[in-house]
């Protein structure tokens, strides 16, 4: 930009200003006159007598909210007194009784138990990761030929690896039929 389309911008931007200082001004003159204040001592003086009556009002409840959490502040304090032995006891039990339920839940059955984690695992062993694939493993995929194998690796090398298997169709020669036989046997 030159020194002069800056200096018109400037100037509109002035303008801009100018035209949203006065409908501020505008709005906050219409809130005044709307609120009552803009208008005679005698109307004020209802409004202030109105207001004083409603913070009185306002203090009582606030007064009464006080009072009654302090009265339930004293009550908790004395219950809390009374029982900390009773308490400490039933966490105790609680603890005690948590730790010997999962215990029970896996003797008995005397199989290994199957996690997600095992599971997802397995799956993962049987499919090719596109991260750390070589140019063979890349190539015994359907669809995959040995110059497909070398564009992948050449994308995960330039791109810093895939995020997501669906990533794989951003490299060249791998359409969305390619893509399909190739979903259920590819990993990251």
């Amino acid at each position: 930009m030159t020194k002069k389309e800056i200096y018109r911008w400037k100037q509109k931007l002035g303008k801009v200003r100018e035209t949203v200082m006065l409908l501020l001004m505008l709005i906050a003159g219409g809130a005044y006159a709307l609120s009552g204040y803009g208008e005679t001592t005698g109307e004020l003086t209802l409004i202030r007598e109105s207001e004083t009556d409603f913070h009185a009002e306002e203090n009582e409840t606030l007064e009464a909210s006080e009072h009654r959490i302090h009265e339930t502040t004293a009550v908790l304090e004395q219950e809390q007194r009374e029982a900390p032995e009773a308490s400490e006891q039933e966490l105790q039990e609680q603890s005690a009784t948590s730790e010997q339920e999962p215990q029970e839940a896996h003797a008995g059955s005397g199989e290994d138990t199957v996690t997600a984690d095992t599971i997802m695992n397995q799956e993962k062993n049987d499919k090719i990761n596109l991260n750390t694939a070589t140019l063979e493993e890349l190539d015994s995929l359907p669809g995959i030929g040995p110059a497909t194998a070398q564009k992948i690796i050449e994308y995960r090398e330039t791109w810093g690896g895939f995020a997501v298997p669906e990533e794989i169709r951003n490299v060249k020669r791998i359409g969305e039929k390619t893509y399909e036989k190739l979903k259920d046997k590819i990993t990251v």
